[in-house]
């Protein structure tokens, strides 16, 4: 179920509810705030940013999740470069301008990144989903480094939680 906001609505409206007047157990905001869809589970919400994700099977579904990746991928590294400081900007190698300004469908070839501006990537561009090794942060050893941002299109709820974090969806809530 998808619910738009009244435009300069600052505060989320109350849950839209279900005809038997329960709750949908998750919701996700999107379109710039504009729009909220409700559902149980993560397929409902993918619905409504892959419109007729729901009506596929799973090997169509993972495409899908895939290609919506990319398109996030391209939206956040856009965002990260436009609010990047330009004496970071400034200070980066050719290397790692071009790994940034690279056409997000192509793997990043990097074994390692240290600049500081995050690096968006799609996990199932690198191993073990193909043989080009995953570049690693020399920032930080943790799952998401605060350098880059891997966008986990594999599992439903990964792709949903990895959106929100890379500001693609401005809020993944469980709505119980």
């Amino acid at each position: 179920m998808i619910d738009r906001l009244a435009r300069g609505q600052v505060r989320p409206p109350r849950p839209l509810l279900r005809p038997d007047g329960s709750r949908f157990a998750l919701a996700v905001s999107y379109g710039g705030n504009g729009w909220i869809a409700y559902g149980d589970v993560p397929a409902d919400l993918l619905d409504a940013l892959i419109p007729g994700y729901c009506g596929l099977d799973d090997q169509a579904r993972l495409v899908a999740r895939i290609r919506l990746a990319y398109r996030a991928a391209v939206a956040a590294q856009a965002l990260v470069l436009a609010e990047a400081d330009s004496k970071e900007l400034r200070a980066l190698r050719p290397r790692e301008r071009a790994a940034l300004l690279r056409p997000q469908h192509e793997a990043v070839r990097l074994e390692c990144w240290s600049s500081p501006i995050p690096l968006v990537l799609v996990d199932t561009a690198y191993a073990p989903f193909t043989s080009v090794d995953r570049p690693i942060s020399a920032v930080a050893d943790v799952v998401d480094p605060p350098n880059m941002m891997w966008l986990r299109p594999q599992d439903e709820w990964e792709l949903l939680e990895s959106l929100a974090r890379s500001g693609y969806v401005q809020g993944l809530y469980e709505a119980l």
